[in-house]
């Protein structure tokens, strides 16, 4: 009489149930490798301002020249004197500079880089920096070294890049000539740009 499947020893029900999960495992195909991190390309993950003033107080901007000179005072001007009029507003700008792109991740994705910043104008005649930077109220041929610093974490499998642009405030005026006898009058145009600060985003790539 053959002993029934319940009156087997332990070690045999044990070794079934070790035949039967091998072969379940070397029926199953091999594990997939982990696949990138899927996303949007371009989608803004993080982004802030630093300014000007923060970035002098962290030792990131160095002035090469002084923000408060240049000007040159036009009240002691009595013949062919031209001056600025009408000095309006315009608006913020952001000038791309640098960017760093990290991938895959993870990892931690670092900016550094050391580039010249500047205040800047144009205009339609040839009226000297100092009025410009009278008329506008700050120094039109200032310039400094700016560095461009900003980290971010960059996910297992993903992609990032961090842009840096350069923050604006922009200004248009009038050129006009007040001669020793007669009505003053308009002789152009032009506008200017002032530095306030860096701008940075940080993007899916």
């Amino acid at each position: 009489m053959r002993a029934s499947s319940r009156s087997r020893p332990g070690w045999w029900r044990r070794l079934v149930l070790v035949m039967v999960a091998g072969a379940l495992v070397l029926g199953l195909p091999a594990a997939a490798s982990a696949s990138p991190l899927q996303e949007k390309k371009g989608t803004v993950v993080e982004e802030y301002f630093v300014s000007a003033e923060q970035l002098r107080a962290a030792g990131l901007l160095v002035d090469n020249s002084d923000p408060d000179s240049g000007i040159e005072p036009q009240w002691g001007c009595v013949y062919d004197c031209w001056y600025l009029r009408f000095v309006t507003y315009t608006g913020e700008t952001n000038v791309f500079r640098t960017q760093a792109k990290g991938s895959p991740g993870p990892m931690t994705l670092t900016l550094s880089t050391t580039l010249t910043v500047s205040n800047s104008f144009t205009a339609t005649v040839g009226v000297r920096a100092g009025v410009v930077s009278a008329g506008v109220g700050f120094n039109v041929t200032w310039s400094a070294s700016q560095t461009y610093s900003a980290s971010t974490y960059v996910p297992a499998g993903a992609c990032r890049i961090i842009k840096a642009y350069d923050t604006f405030k922009n200004y248009k005026f009038e050129v006009w000539d007040q001669n020793f006898i007669g009505d003053p009058f308009k002789v152009g145009s032009g506008t200017a740009k002032r530095f306030i600060g860096v701008w940075y985003t940080v993007v899916t790539c």
